[in-house]
């Protein structure tokens, strides 16, 4: 009895000791703004909002909101977009953190004819460096295909940002 009394004890410290080491702050949020890229439309430009949890030095879990904008005319843009999906990333490396991971949530998209509603997914890559990072997002929405016409609704997404907090934990 003594020694499962004993075992238990020892396993609990050694788990909390490994949950206590973590390096990197539990919660950030990072901010982002890039250009877009749609077979159909063309160029365009996008902001991201995006909190996360690290699981660990290694997984964080996360929201990103998106808005963005393809085919950029003299009066707009031709498509408006937003986007509010559950997100997670994988990180390798230190100083220099590549990562990937990927996405899926709900979209909005408006353009002259009226506005559909869809649910799309997005794989990811990029690294962070410091606090700033690179990332870059294939958004994958369905293909809308009526009697007279094929609506491209996926795009590619390139952003710069900086993230507050989920830095390295000072000593």
């Amino acid at each position: 009895m003594i020694k499962k009394i004993f075992t238990t004890v020892l396993i609990t410290i050694t788990m909390v000791a490994v949950v206590d080491a973590q390096e990197y702050q539990k919660f950030r949020v990072g901010f982002g703004i890039g250009f877009t890229a749609g077979p159909q439309y063309g160029a365009g430009l996008l902001y991201t909002l995006e909190p996360g949890y690290h699981l660990n030095d290694d997984l964080v879990l996360g929201i990103r909101y998106e808005g963005a904008g393809t085919g950029l005319e003299t009066d707009g843009f031709d498509k408006g977009y937003r986007s509010l999906s559950a997100s997670a990333q994988y990180y390798v490396g230190n100083k220099f953190r590549a990562f990937v991971g990927g996405g899926v949530g709900y979209y909005k998209v408006n353009f002259s004819g009226g506005r559909e509603s869809f649910v799309g997914f997005y794989p990811r890559a990029g690294f962070d460096v410091g606090h700033g990072f690179l990332a870059l997002d294939y958004n994958i929405l369905p293909t809308v295909r009526a009697d007279d016409f094929v609506e491209h609704y996926s795009y590619l997404s390139i952003r710069l940002g900086v993230n507050f907090g989920g830095g390295k934990q000072r000593e």
